[in-house]
């Protein structure tokens, strides 16, 4: 599969997938604003590369937008998608990498993750004929591993950090044509990411916050959101895009550092770490449409403390 320019090179050169935006305005669903606010995120298939097809693609998205007022703040929502099947917002990219590992026929898929994204991976794919190998640090929690082998992937411990492991999957993978579940090189990944800007925009009545906040540590999250609102708005369901914000943890932000330097973007590796182990990524795959995207929303990058975080 094509997953970035082959001239630029995987960090510099990430893909976008494009939609005709204009014929879309026509889509009756999009005509009636026919939308459910507790349906899956396949409800949105005009706006996916693929469609549902496994067992537990009707379960993922449709997780609930909680209102609070908070710190002083009225209508704070809180976006939960602990309700996923695998507790995790990474089921959103999973889904669409195996429904699209399985539109190409390929037989194997494969990641590399310290967490969510491979127990997402492991459990999504556990009801599919896929095989799946997930590449692991070897300092991985044993229940962490556990819960991998439990669903039927087979799991590679290598010595090394998270970003040596990344590297050595890669290489491996792609020379073994298996199917990338890379969120950062794989751009149809950050589509099943953006389901959640078309959630929050359905759920709350199509009004839109002012602003979004998002955990930062490879930068797909954060600019899917982005995309998401952007796509609403570029088909006329919306009339504004929200201000994305991405938060990073103060010993490790490798994203905000290159933000912050300004246009050109450009990676700059960095060592670090932080207590929110999820976000703890020194060598960021998609820095440029992380700080392109949070650009383009009129929003910035914060860090903050481990111990803000704790508390």
């Amino acid at each position: 599969g094509l997953y970035y320019c082959e001239n630029c090179g995987p960090i510099m050169g990430t893909l976008e997938v494009i939609y005709d935006y204009e014929s879309l305005k026509d889509h009756p669903k999009i005509q009636a604003k026919a939308f459910d606010k507790k349906a899956s995120m396949y409800q949105f298939d005009f706006l996916l590369p693929t469609t549902a097809k496994c067992k537990f693609d009707p379960y993922i998205g449709g997780t609930p937008l909680y209102k609070f007022d908070l710190l002083g703040l009225k209508n704070v929502l809180i976006k939960y998608d602990g309700s996923n099947p695998s507790s995790s917002y990474k089921d959103r990219a999973s889904s669409v990498a195996i429904n699209k590992a399985l539109d190409e026929h390929n037989d194997t898929i494969f990641c590399a993750s310290t967490g969510n994204a491979a127990s997402s991976l492991a459990m999504l794919s556990a009801h599919t004929p896929l095989n799946t190998y997930i590449f692991v640090p070897a300092t991985i929690p044993a229940g962490k591993r556990a819960q991998l082998e439990i669903s039927g992937a087979k799991v590679f411990a290598v010595e090394g950090t998270y970003d040596e492991v990344y590297d050595l999957s890669l290489e491996l993978g792609l020379r073994k044509g298996w199917y990338c579940r890379h969120a950062a090189i794989n751009p149809y990944l950050l589509e099943g990411k953006k389901t959640g800007a078309f959630e929050i925009a359905v759920q709350n009545d199509f009004e839109i916050p002012d602003y979004v906040f998002v955990g930062v540590g490879d930068g797909t999250v954060v600019s899917s959101l982005y995309k998401g609102f952007k796509e609403f708005y570029d088909i006329g369901l919306t009339d504004k895009i929200p201000k994305i914000i991405g938060v990073q943890a103060e010993g490790i932000a490798a994203i905000k550092r290159v933000f912050d330097k300004g246009k050109p973007y450009r990676p700059e590796p960095i060592t670090g770490s932080t207590v929110a182990d999820s976000i703890s990524v020194g060598n960021p795959r998609d820095v440029i449409k992380a700080c392109k995207y949070v650009e383009a929303s009129g929003g910035y990058f914060l860090s903050v403390s481990d111990q803000d975080i704790l508390d």
